[in-house]
């Protein structure tokens, strides 16, 4: 309060001085302030003076509801509390009369207090998408920020602020009206969302004196997440780059050859990869088919061919992106009917490798057989014919061995003469075998022979010169395999790498002499090594001087592991806008280390900008940017381009990116334009030479045009009355000797400006000037009908005529009044009558609030001789629902875990509408079986998607939103009466599936569910793909669609589970040994290897008797029981999945001797039954009948099926209330009625049917049973409230 005092008093100090000179107070009170609050003390004008009346728009003031003044005291103080944001000005003005007819102006200003916090939105927290291949400087809108207070108690530059990742993003803050900000995040630095797929932000803003550590102030902070889309820029990558299949002939159509699999790390469409046979040929194309999504490569034709023959196949995997990328492989297959395989060669009944050796002693005598030669072939019957034969043979004098033929294939090789290891060590004998068959093969080997000493044998190499070829393969990878050979019981041979191995590349096992890698090979630093090898015999410890030498030659063959990389880009060209189509901008330049195809580079553009792409190509080999369509620079100033170079890869494709930024240079193509183009001045008789008359103005819209713009009179100032500075456009008096007499002038004034060729101005400005003798003062009588126009216009629509703009009416108004708009229309979109001022839009023009100029504020002239009264007029333009929701695109993919829980989030929907205010809902119809519904922009769960796992549910939305009319994703909203129909695009079904149905449904609301909480597993599927149509009731009809498509992906989250806990089977006492008694089973609910089950038996040593088989369960017979005494016996059996972690149950099996096999057993017809009731149904009602395979179950020998409700079930929700299960006929009545609302929409319980022999259950089976409760119409509609308020804007119509 003492704030409150003190400053009226001091203003009323100060305003007291001017008062006895303008005939004027000011008060200066702050907002907020308790009625009766003293505002000032009002003085009259002259001494001994009293207030004869006080008014405010001719109301009393004694009466007015705003201020209250005692006439007597003369204080002014305030009748209500006053929100300054509330009132239309900052300030109240007051009119007081006084008696000795003088008035006083009393003007009270409402100064601000910080008592509203900033707004940013009406949400807490956004979530935007933001696609990888963005470009650094992209900007993110977010909700306008305001702050209704002013001055330092709103908001600035200053009060806006950033946490979290702020070195990927930034902020971007610009003023837009008073107190209103727009806000946007702008992009600092790429990103990539295979490195990084989410951000986290914070906004925070706060009003008050940022700069001042105790100023008062409040905030608010906004929580942004901005989550990275994915974009194409991963091939598919196949296992293998080749795959081997032999098969013998016959072989009938229908055999699957092989799998191939390849796989996509991108996400969604750019991720599922489709299968596709890229082999051309006729005979490829009519014998094999490629199933394309599973990559099963089937044979299609029969193959009974008498030759043999091969067949390769290229197949290649391509994901679903836009542009799509792909990748080959080659399936090898072979066909053989007879002469499949080569004869073998075999050194003394041992086939080894390509070459033998053998040991001969030194001491050996003459004439002995060293070894035996022999050949076979393994296509016994069409090439089991075989000759053997000695090649290249030694024929010198010295050479001490020799091949004596003891069949067609046998040969004895004999030692002729004495060997000794110190003159020679190594003899060789070369031998080939041939078959018989057609075509005929054959078989080359060379036996070496080896001289031992008793002094110790060298480890002699088998090549002196190993050759191998590898790729620039990973760490650990094979390179060849080194063998050396000592002949000698303590032999021990150690390898090393002598030299060649600079770069470490290699790795040599010294006891094995396996080369592998070692480190990543890099063809493009050296595509060949040379290795010197050693071989060495240790014997004992100690190493024996019989080593060996050999160069291991490896030649390095190239993968595509090399992206290209630019060598010029990122970079900047600058183009005139006026520049012609043709002309090459730049040319990019990039590298490839690679060799062939994998160094071969092509180019691209890649942009969404459509101008962008209009205007700019590449040529994709030589990399010459050119320009291609028409600049203009006042429209675009620059483009950001993204050029991309990939390689030709074979196997896979590499490619990189970069930016060329083009700056379009300005060329002086526009003329100014005079804006305001019609002026008004009064200039008094006797102002003086120099004086400034009024200030003419032009804009041009080349980038220096305004500031380069010259004036000049061309008409109207033939007495050289006036003149005009030329480069600020003011008007100033010359001489005032022809002012003497009075009248007006009009002088017509032109600009231009000084680019290149000069260009001036389309129009001209009109500056109507008139002579008055008193010192310009205007006639204040005259005055607009309202002191300001406000007007609120819908847009796209036509208003010829929105209201009267004119003066109000008075007998000095003359009849040659004329009205213009004098600012704030420089687009002329409006109109108004000089001679009536009906004011209204141009002709045909209509205002956009989409657009950037949704606010007008114009200034309306009213012009009489020396006279010119002003008014200003404002235009708001008002929303219509015009715009349909939209899209983002047409397709997402959504990727959930089967532990989604039921009311689980699966995706937010993104629909967005132009229109203001407009809510957006979402519809899918048709859906049977009820897995999903929309909350809001939630796509959520209504049960959990167990049994959905591995499966893909496509769904398809439409988005609509509440306008009148409505307006759907595609439709003109004047047909906007919609329905709704689900589509089948796709479906791949699981391996158990029969049915193709639909499981989705779309309430009206927009919900989108799934139509059943319960499925037979016979309705699984692996990928359901839906197409959701809306159609519209108009003529022709139009219809939108919105594919979704939902994939459930397996955990091993379920045991592989028996049927019942104890199993028992009969078995006769004379069983012979592999007779199969019986069949253990479990059910494993998951997917791939969760759901593979073994069989582990648990056998003790009396029960040894029988056996379990691990993958099919059969219990069979391990020994003859007529051998043993066996009596009754137990074990227990359990069954393994394959999953991680692994997961088991177990069954006691018993086994009965003696005992006669019970053949009936009552089993369910239906693994699932599933029936649908009405609500508020009656008593003892039949539900449903329980069906048994084969029919009603016959009861012979004793045996009964007894029906029973499970103790236990998934989800079950199953209460005696209102249901019951008679046990002796397995039918489902009815006990009391059931209330869809207040009770249960689904009811799902398991049912049991046991088989009973004599009061012992020795069988049951399970089913489960899922009721659905059908809504009636049994309630009546209900007002939330019983009294609704409303106010009701009512705007100026078309």
């Amino acid at each position: 309060m003492f704030r409150f005092v003190l400053a009226v008093h001091i203003c009323h100090f100060l305003s007291l001085t001017i008062a006895t000179q303008n005939a004027r107070i000011d008060f200066w009170v702050y907002e907020e302030q308790p009625i009766n609050s003293l505002v000032g003390t009002i003085e009259p004008l002259a001494p001994n003076s009293s207030i004869e009346k006080i008014e405010v728009g001719g109301v009393r003031l004694v009466q007015y509801k705003v201020f209250n003044l005692d006439l007597s005291s003369k204080e002014l103080r305030n009748a209500i509390v006053i929100d300054r944001e509330a009132i239309e000005f900052s300030f109240y003005e007051l009119l007081i009369l006084s008696e000795d007819g003088n008035t006083l102006t009393v003007v009270v200003n409402i100064m601000d207090l910080n008592d509203n916090a900033p707004q940013v939105g009406i949400e807490t927290r956004l979530q935007f998408t933001i696609s990888e291949d963005e470009s650094p400087g992209f900007l993110i809108g977010l909700p306008p920020a305001s702050d209704p207070d002013s001055g330092t108690n709103g908001l600035s530059r200053e009060s806006f602020s950033l946490t979290g990742d702020v070195e990927t993003f930034g902020l971007v803050v610009a003023a837009t009206s008073q107190g209103k900000y727009s806000v946007s995040l702008k992009l600092e630095e790429d990103i990539d969302r295979e490195m990084r797929d989410s951000y986290e932000l914070v906004l925070h803003v706060r009003d008050g004196d940022t700069g001042a550590e105790t100023s008062d102030f409040t905030s608010v902070q906004l929580d942004i997440s901005l989550v990275v889309s994915d974009v194409n820029d991963n091939a598919p990558i196949f296992d293998n780059s080749d795959y081997y299949v032999e098969l013998k002939m016959p072989v009938d159509a229908g055999e699957v050859l092989v799998e191939v699999n390849a796989l996509d790390v991108d996400s969604g469409d750019n991720g599922r990869v489709t299968y596709l046979m890229e082999s051309t040929s006729e005979e490829i194309v009519n014998s094999f088919f490629v199933h394309s999504e599973t990559g099963l490569v089937e044979l299609i034709q029969a193959k009974t061919a008498n030759t043999n023959f091969s067949n390769t196949i290229t197949i290649a995997a391509k994901d679903s992106g836009n542009p799509s990328q792909k990748s080959q492989c080659r399936v090898h297959v072979l066909f053989y009917s007879y002469n499949a395989h080569s004869p073998l060669i075999a050194v003394d009944g041992s086939i080894a490798n390509f070459t033998d050796f053998v040991a001969v002693p030194d001491d050996t005598d003459v004439g002995h057989v060293v070894c035996s030669v022999s050949c076979s072939d393994d296509d016994v019957t069409a090439g089991g014919g075989v000759s053997l034969f000695v090649i290249d043979a030694d024929k010198s004098e010295d050479y001490p061995f020799s091949a004596d033929k003891v069949s067609s294939n046998l040969f004895d090789v004999v030692l002729d003469m004495s060997v000794d290891a110190r003159i020679h060590s190594r003899y060789s004998m070369k031998f080939i075998c041939f078959d018989n068959g057609n075509p005929i093969k054959s078989t080359v080997k060379e036996v070496t022979f080896w001289v031992t000493t008793e002094d110790g044998n060298v480890a002699q190499f088998s090549k002196e010169v190993y050759d191998a070829s590898v790729p620039e393969v990973d760490v650990g990878s094979f390179v060849v395999q080194l063998d050396a050979t000592v002949l000698g019981n303590d032999a021990k041979i150690l390898y090393r790498i002598e030299s060649g191995n600079e770069n470490s590349w290699f790795l040599l096992n010294e006891e094995t002499g396996l080369i592998t890698t070692r480190e990543q090979l890099d063809r493009e630093l050296l595509s060949e090594v040379t290795l010197n090898v050693s071989s060495l015999n240790v014997h004992g410890n100690a190493e024996m001087n019989n080593g060996s030498y050999a160069l291991v030659k490896i030649h390095l063959f190239d993968v595509n592991d090399n992206p290209p990389y630019f060598t010029n880009l990122p970079n900047t060209v600058s183009v005139p806008e006026d520049q012609d189509a043709g002309l090459i901008l730049f040319t990019a330049h990039a590298i490839d280390p690679d060799e062939g195809f994998n160094g071969s580079i092509r180019f691209a553009l890649r942009t969404e900008d459509q101008l962008a792409q209009s205007t700019f190509s590449i040529d994709s080999e030589s990399g010459h940017v050119k320009l291609v369509g028409n600049l203009d620079r006042e429209s675009r100033g620059s483009f950001n381009l993204t050029v991309s170079a990939i390689d030709l890869g074979e196997q896979l494709q590499l490619g990189s990116e970069s930016f060329l930024f083009i700056v379009v240079e300005d060329v002086n193509d526009n003329a100014p334009r005079m804006y305001p183009s019609s002026y008004f001045a009064v200039v008094a008789s006797k102002a003086q030479s120099g004086s400034e008359v009024v200030r003419v103005f032009a804009v041009d819209d080349d980038e220096t045009g305004d500031s380069q713009i010259i004036y000049t009179i061309v008409a109207g100032n033939e007495l050289s009355v006036f003149e005009l500075d030329a480069n600020t456009g003011i008007l100033l008096l010359k001489s005032n000797e022809d002012l003497v007499n009075g009248g007006s002038f009009e002088i017509i004034v032109e600009a231009r400006d000084e680019g290149g060729g000069g260009l001036v101005s389309s129009n001209v400005a009109t500056v109507k000037v008139f002579v008055s003798d008193s010192n310009g003062s205007q006639n204040k009588h005259f005055e607009f009908s309202q002191p300001r126009y406000v007007f609120y216009l819908y847009e796209n629509t036509l208003y010829h005529h929105i209201a009267d703009v004119r003066l109000k009416n008075h007998p000095d108004v003359p009849e040659n009044v004329e009205y213009s708009i004098l600012e704030g229309d420089s687009e002329n979109r409006f109109a108004i009558d000089n001679k009536t001022g009906q004011f209204g839009l141009a002709n045909q023009v209509r205002l956009n609030y989409e657009s950037p100029n949704a606010y007008f504020n114009l200034t309306v002239g009213a012009q009489m001789s020396d006279v010119l009264v002003t008014v200003s007029v404002e235009v708001f333009v008002m929303d219509k629902n015009d715009h349909a929701p939209k899209w983002p695109g047409s397709t997402v993919e959504v990727r959930v875990s089967e532990l989604l829980e039921t009311d689980g989030l699966v995706a937010k929907l993104q629909a967005v509408d132009l229109d203001s205010k407009s809510t957006v809902f979402y519809e899918i119809s048709d859906d049977p079986h009820h897995l999903f519904y929309v909350l809001h922009d939630e796509l959520r769960t209504l049960d959990v998607l167990t049994d959905y796992v591995g499966q893909s549910l496509t769904l398809s939305l439409s988005a609509y939103d509440n306008g009148i009319p409505s307006y759907s994703s595609t439709d003109s909203g004047l047909n906007s009466k919609l329905s709704f129909s689900v589509e089948l695009v796709r479906t791949v079904p699981d391996s158990h599936s029969s049915s193709n149905s639909i499981p989705f449904g779309v309430f009206p609301n927009g919900d989108l569910y799934l139509a059943d909480s319960v499925l037979d597993e016979n309705l699984r599927r692996d990928i359901y793909e839906f197409q959701v149509v809306a159609r519209d009731h108009g003529y022709p009809e139009k219809r939108s669609s919105l594919k979704l498509i939902v994939c459930v992906e397996d955990l091993n989250d379920n045991a592989p589970v028996f049927q019942k806990g104890r199993i028992e089977f009969d078995v006769s006492p004379f069983a012979l040994k592999g007779t199969v008694i019986g069949q253990v089973s479990a059910v494993d609910k998951d997917k791939g290897r969760n759901c593979q089950v073994f069989y582990v038996p648990v056998l003790s040593t009396q029960t040894n008797l029988f056996q379990v088989e691990s993958q099919s369960g059969e219990i069979s017979v391990s020994f003859d029981l007529a051998n043993f005494c066996v009596r009754n016996q137990e074990f227990v059996v359990t069954a393994v999945d394959l999953g991680s972690p692994s997961l088991n149950s177990s069954v006691i099996v018993a086994i009965r001797v003696n005992r006669t096999s019970n053949d009936h057993e009552a089993k369910f017809s239906e693994k699932v039954y599933f029936v649908e009731m009405n609500e508020n149904n009656a008593e003892n009602q039949q539900v449903l009948y329980l069906a048994l395979q084969n029919g009603q179950f016959a009861s012979e020998s004793g045996l009964e099926a007894v029906f029973r409700i499970a103790d236990s079930g998934v989800n079950s929700n199953f209460t005696e209330d209102f249901f019951q299960l008679h046990e002796s006929t397995g039918v489902i009545t009815t006990k009391s009625a059931i209330n869809r609302e207040s009770d249960f929409q689904i009811i799902r319980f398991q049912v049991i049917v046991e088989t009973v022999d004599n009061g012992i259950t020795i069988f049951a089976d399970y089913a489960d049973v899922v009721i659905r409760i059908l809504d009636e119409n049994d309630n009546q509609p209900q007002w939330t409230e019983e009294t609704i308020n409303s106010s009701v804007l009512l705007f100026l119509n078309p």
